[in-house]
């Protein structure tokens, strides 16, 4: 009865990608917009917006313009800025619950959804222990640390190392670009700088560039790379036995839960049954994908 009701009510929920091209968050929306006609028969309205990449002054704008446009809640993948996290608090107070996805910030919120990025680090490093007899030296790359998801992730592979793997060398860390020929580019760059490396992991979003490096610089096989997610480039690595393993995060299952969970607080009155929902990340290799 109380759906019903709201039926007659205009709700309409927001959502905020920090960035424009990139295949997880592709997949956070693809899952939105698969939930978004679930509920299409209460009205609901689903607005979502992407931003310039890690740009906080962006994304306070559309903060802002989600604000204007009388959004009942609001969904984010927030940038560790102290001036966007304020505003969402802010919101919070005000009566417009805000989910976090992706970057679990020490704010008050409704929850946050989505893998503990910390423990994925550390089973990224243990993979990479397993696979080398925890003895190897050890590139890093990852997408911008502004996002504090990936700097939880970098971090808990750092904590791996120290609890349980400390012949694990970390050579050295980079931050990739958001874009495959740039990412090509850097990595032959990276990579002729490193060449007694055993293994490589990449977090990064855009997997052929790097991939396409590695292949050129013939350390196809001789390298142990571990990735992260499902992208085509990924699967082709994978194929290739370029890629040892990927930990996938579930970005799709994440984008529908998000809806979900505030179509259940708003329609039905439900509330989440804590303040974190957690997604439990899984190991795939050549075995259990072809």
């Amino acid at each position: 009865g109380k759906a019903l009701v709201m039926r007659r009510k205009e709700i309409k929920i927001g959502f905020i990608i920090h960035t424009i091209k990139h295949p997880f968050y592709e997949e956070i929306v693809r899952g939105i917009n698969d939930e978004r006609e679930e509920v299409s028969d209460y009205g609901i309205e689903v607005i979502v917006k992407s931003g310039k990449d890690f740009d906080a002054k962006d994304q306070l704008r559309i903060i802002d313009e989600m604000v204007e446009k009388g959004v009942s809640a609001l969904a984010i993948v927030p940038i560790h800025n102290g001036e966007v996290l304020n505003r969402l608090e802010i919101l919070q107070h005000e009566g417009i619950p805000v989910i976090l996805l992706v970057s679990d910030e020490d704010i008050e919120c409704l929850t946050y959804i989505g893998c503990d990025v910390f423990q994925v680090g550390r089973v990224a490093c243990g993979m990479l222990g397993l696979m080398t007899g925890g003895n190897a030296k050890v590139l890093y790359l990852t997408p911008s640390l502004s996002i504090l998801g990936n700097a939880k992730r970098l971090k808990g592979f750092e904590d791996g190392m120290k609890q349980r793997y400390p012949k694990v060398d970390l050579v050295s860390v980079y931050e990739m670009p958001n874009e495959d020929l740039a990412s090509y580019q850097l990595s032959l760059e990276i990579l002729k700088q490193h060449r007694d490396i055993d293994a490589i992991v990449s977090s990064i979003a855009y997997n052929g560039g790097f991939l396409k490096a590695v292949e050129e610089l013939g350390l196809s096989g001789k390298v142990k790379i571990i990735v992260f997610d499902m992208e085509q480039s990924v699967l082709e690595g994978i194929k290739k036995d370029q890629i040892a393993a990927t930990i996938v995060q579930h970005p799709y299952s994440q984008g529908r839960k998000a809806l979900q969970v505030l179509f259940n607080f708003l329609v039905m009155g439900k509330k989440p049954q804590g303040r974190k929902d957690y997604f439990q990340c899984d190991i795939r290799i050549f075995e259990n994908i072809f």
